[in-house]
């Protein structure tokens, strides 16, 4: 099974402590849902919530602006899942004592918050995939900057281009 190439999705409401496999385990057994594949899973900037962006195995996709009530060992969490990825979005975020500043990207006018930022065709967001590693602190080669975007509804009202930057 692939995942669909380039296809993100933000999953959020995860419970802080939440890892991988417990984000998969929320995700199990979910008839209407593909299997799913973690991309990132950070801690979003309150510190009250985890958000993820995810990929889901073969060609299906789930329904869009999905909301999930589930059971998990901490308690019952209200999950949503949404392809727009409007508002703040954490991507990385890196240690209490290696935090040393933020990055926050937003995409320009027709944009997409996690698209612009990602390969063509591909699946490496260099924001998401990249960046945090690039910026380490001199000290401890740890990566020091939380990485965020920010999605808004930036459509062109009566747009008639086609033409993509690449």
């Amino acid at each position: 099974m692939a995942a669909i190439k380039g296809k993100a999705w933000r999953v959020r409401g995860l419970p802080v402590g939440c890892n991988r496999e417990c984000l998969q385990h929320l995700w199990d057994g979910i008839e209407e849902i593909p299997s799913l594949q973690v991309d990132s899973l950070a801690l979003e900037y309150d510190g009250s919530k985890q958000t993820a962006t995810v990929s889901f195995e073969d060609d299906l996709a789930p329904p869009k602006n999905l909301r999930l009530c589930r059971e998990h060992p901490r308690g019952r969490s209200a999950l949503a899942l949404d392809d727009e990825i409007l508002g703040l979005t954490t991507l990385f975020r890196p240690p209490e004592e290696d935090h040393q500043l933020d990055v926050v990207a937003i995409s320009g006018l027709g944009g997409h918050a996690f698209g612009s930022f990602k390969e063509h065709g591909g699946e490496h967001m260099w924001l998401r995939d990249a960046l945090p590693g690039d910026l380490v602190g001199e000290q401890t080669s740890q990566p020091m900057a939380r990485v965020m975007i920010y999605g808004y509804a930036s459509a062109v009202a009566g747009s008639t281009s086609f033409q993509k930057f690449a």
